[in-house]
């Protein structure tokens, strides 16, 4: 495992380093809203503008029929892997008790327990 981690240079800070940048990603580093007192209008940053972390959380960028569309990745998923890292969620549950088992049989012979399963 740690060989391949030195070769591909995927350690387990840069995983968590990845999924913070899309986790903590905010609308307002990619967009500016300017407002002249009647309207407001959305400017997109440009990319030369943006820290390779705020790049990292970006999924894809399109230009559509309505303009320019920045696809981000998925903030929610981001989160909970981060907390499940940290240990912010116990999906398990813990089950504790005594269970006391007797064997009904445990006192009978040898030649009792086969006169029962009729093999003597």
């Amino acid at each position: 495992m740690e060989e391949r981690q030195k070769r591909t240079e995927v350690t387990q800070d840069r995983v968590v380093q990845e999924l913070a940048s899309i986790a903590f990603a905010r609308a307002t580093d990619y967009v500016e809203i300017r407002s002249n007192g009647t309207n407001s209008v959305v400017v997109i940053k440009p990319t030369t503008e943006l820290s390779e972390e705020q790049v990292r959380a970006i999924a894809g960028i399109k230009e559509g029929a309505n303009g320019i569309e920045i696809k981000m990745n998925d903030k929610e998923k981001a989160l909970e892997l981060l907390g499940r890292h940290l240990g912010m969620w116990n999906d398990k549950i813990n089950v504790e008790g005594q269970v006391e088992a007797k064997n009904p049989f445990a006192d009978l012979t040898t030649e009792e327990l086969k006169k029962l399963v009729g093999d003597g």
